[in-house]
Order: C-alpha cells, then sequence, then structure tokens
C-alpha cells in the first residue's frame, strides 16, 4: 500500500539511526552524583529522618489493600442487611395473621420472576 519510496519518507534517517545523543545524556545523568544528594534517606543520619521514611513507605504500601478491603466489607454487610431484610419480610408475611403489610416493590417473593 504505502511505498516509501513514493511517499518521500525516509527511513532510518534522524534519531532512530543515531541514538548515540541519547547514551551520551543518559551517561551523563548516571555518572552524575548531583540527583543523590536529593535523597533524604541517603544523605541524612538521623534515626528519627530513617524511621520516618520507612514508616511512611509501609504505610503507603498497606494503603490500598486497607482500602479495598474496606470497600469490600461495606459491600459484603450491605448484602448481609439487604439478605436479612427479605427474610424478614417474607417471615412476617406468612406468619398468619393475615395483616401484615407489605410495602410496595418490596416483596421478594413476587418480584423473583
Amino acid at each position: 500500500m504505502n511505498n516509501p519510496k513514493r511517499s518521500g519518507v525516509k527511513h532510518g534517517v534522524g534519531c532512530a539511526k543515531s541514538p548515540g545523543w541519547l547514551s551520551v545524556v543518559a551517561a551523563a545523568f548516571l555518572a552524575s552524583t548531583r540527583p543523590l544528594a536529593a535523597c533524604p534517606v541517603c544523605f541524612v543520619a538521623e534515626q528519627r529522618t530513617l524511621n520516618a521514611y520507612f514508616g511512611t513507605a509501609a504505610l503507603l504500601s498497606v494503603l490500598p489493600f486497607l482500602l479495598f478491603g474496606m470497600i469490600g466489607l461495606l459491600y459484603w454487610r450491605e448484602r448481609r442487611l439487604a439478605r436479612r431484610r427479605e427474610v424478614d419480610l417474607v417471615a412476617s408475611a406468612g406468619s398468619g395473621s393475615g395483616s401484615a403489610t407489605i410495602p410496595a416493590g418490596r416483596n421478594p417473593v413476587q418480584n423473583r420472576g
């Protein structure tokens, strides 16, 4: 379909052919120790700072599990309460007194089919 000779695009010219400048920049960045000075744990010898850093890292690692666990717990609790309400409604409707009223649209026996 697209013939490179006809489209005017010269393949192999530019950054794709000569990535030398990128490797030079990467080597200069890796050889530089200046970015390492930004690390508070690497250059601060106080135990308080180290404990705070590791405590924060542990908290942030556990946080997603706590969040999804709480969402799951709330969902499970709501489902359990909804099932109890259905059982209570069915039990009160079948008590035999005849005076039990079920709100419209809330009768699980009639809404099944």
